[in-house]
């Protein structure tokens, strides 16, 4: 190879392996060290922040400007990352929005805030439970016509009756002291 000719990407890889896991003695690095010498980067200690001036003048040239669909698609994938399926949606443990959510709203519009045993209202304290129990009767979880609105008081009274009526373990009297 001669004096400042590129190296093909084939040459640097084969360069890459025959390196691999060698010790370079002094003299050879002294040697890599001065065929790099004037080959800085131009980006090198550049870290300054654009003015609102060149901002504009760049949003200006990219105006009108259409972007390929497989780029607009990298653009996408980049932002996305990979998405483990273990934590995706009602799998993640900490996720707290979806259909239950909505279920459980549709529930408060429809009483309309009001608590179904005692009639009290309040909208910032009340509190949407199941008729009858997600634990025993799970495929009535996303069920509407099994949601209630109940105010704190009334769902308090009739978790203690549902304990007494669908688990009656020693270690369920003894946590609610029943």
């Amino acid at each position: 190879m001669k004096k400042g000719e590129k190296e093909s990407l084939i040459a640097k890889e084969k360069n890459r392996l025959w390196h691999f896991g060698r010790k370079l003695s002094d003299e050879t690095k002294r040697k890599i060290s001065l065929k790099k010498i004037g080959c800085v980067s131009p980006m090198k200690g550049k870290h300054y922040k654009m003015s609102e001036e060149t901002k504009k003048k760049i949003s200006l040239a990219n105006q009108g400007k259409k972007l390929s669909s497989e780029t607009r698609l990298k653009i996408s994938l980049s932002k996305t990352g990979k998405k483990r399926p273990d934590m995706v949606g009602s799998n993640n443990k900490s996720w707290l929005g979806g259909r239950y959510t909505y279920f459980k709203n549709k529930a408060l519009i429809r009483d309309n805030y009001t608590c179904q045993k005692c009639g009290f209202s309040d909208k910032n304290i009340m509190i949407v439970d199941h008729i009858k129990p997600k634990s025993i009767y799970p495929e009535l979880e996303l069920d509407i016509n099994n949601l209630m609105t109940l105010c704190p008081n009334c769902n308090a009274t009739k978790t203690l009756n549902d304990i007494k009526k669908y688990q009656t373990g020693r270690r369920v009297k003894e946590k609610w002291k029943i």
